[in-house]
This record gives structure tokens, sequence and C-alpha cells, in this order.
């Protein structure tokens, strides 16, 4: 556990003895990922896609990092690529919708996330979680209160969800709800 830098070396190793393999370069993307390497990380999944132009780990992680970046030109090509390939992908389409959310189209965001739920409700609380934020952003408290709460349930755990419950409660001066969901974030 917490060995990644050691282990950098020898999944190195093993693209040197395999280089046409796929799985040791997203393990070291992986592995750089985790190292705060993300240049490394995206140049190991570039390469996955140089092989594999519809790779899905490899089309996800790029997407997901071009948005963590909120670089949406890097973003765009990528998610519409993933989507394309794999329109049924839930990941696919949470990406989907976490795109169009950058770029400003909220009901664009809306209908692509609902479809994500529609597509598997039980792997849903990250769809659910922004959702429940898109609606905030617009003001639909009640909205975005029955996303949260979703999205908590489906993971009892899920931090952002706790801390956004509590930032609603607080917006509407629940002191004492806002309190007990801060305690728990």
């Amino acid at each position: 556990l917490g060995r990644f830098e050691e282990g950098v070396p020898h999944v190195t190793h093993l693209i040197e003895l395999a280089p046409e393999e796929t799985r040791p370069r997203l393990l070291l993307g992986s592995l750089l990922e985790i190292l705060g390497r993300v240049d490394d990380a995206v140049a190991q999944y570039r390469q996955v896609l140089a092989r594999d132009p519809y790779h899905r780990d490899a089309l996800m992680v790029v997407g997901k990092l071009a948005l963590q970046a909120e670089d949406e030109a890097a973003a765009r090509p990528i998610i519409e690529s993933l989507v394309a390939r794999y329109p049924t992908d839930p990941g696919a389409q949470i990406l989907h919708g976490r795109l169009y959310a950058l770029g400003g189209a909220y009901r664009e965001a809306l209908v692509v996330l609902q479809s994500a739920i529609l597509l598997d409700p039980s792997e849903s609380a990250e769809a659910q979680y922004l959702l429940g934020t898109l609606y905030a952003e617009l003001g639909r408290v009640d909205l975005a209160r029955q996303h949260l709460e979703t999205a908590l349930q489906l993971l009892p755990e899920n931090g952002p969800s706790i801390l956004q419950l509590g930032l609603l409660a607080a917006d509407e001066e629940l002191a004492e709800e806002a309190l007990t969901y801060f305690e728990r974030a």
C-alpha cells in the first residue's frame, strides 16, 4: 500500500517486454495519475489509444482528466468518440453530461445525466450527484435535494453529496440540518 512509485519501474519493464500489450500501459497510467504525474499518465493512455482508438478505459480516463483540467477542447473529441462507440455505457454518458455542464449547456447535461441513470439505476450515484449540483446551480432546490439524497442512498459515504446537502440546508437557513451534514462530510 502506498508504494506506487516503486511500481513504476516494474510496470515500465513489463511494457518493454510486451510493448504491444495495453494492460501494462493502463496500469502505468494509473500509477502515474496517482502520483500526480498527469501528463505522463495521459501519454500512456494515448499510447493505448494509438493501438486501439476505441479502448473504453483509456477513453474514459483521458476524458475524465481533460474535464478535471477544465480543458473542454481536449475533452470534447475524446468524449464524443467514447459516446459514439459506447452509447449505452452509463459512465460514458456521465462524462458527456459533465462535458455539457462544463460548457454551460445545462439542459443538455440534465438530459444526458438522466439517461445515464436510466441505463443503470443501481450504479447511478455519480449521475445523481451531478444532477443535484446542476439543479442547485439552477435554483431548483427541491430537485437538487432529491437527487443528492438519492446519491447518498446509493453511496452512503458520498462526501461530496453530503457536503452539497449541507450547503443547500445552509442556504435555506436550516442551521441544525446543515451542521449535521457538515459533521458527516
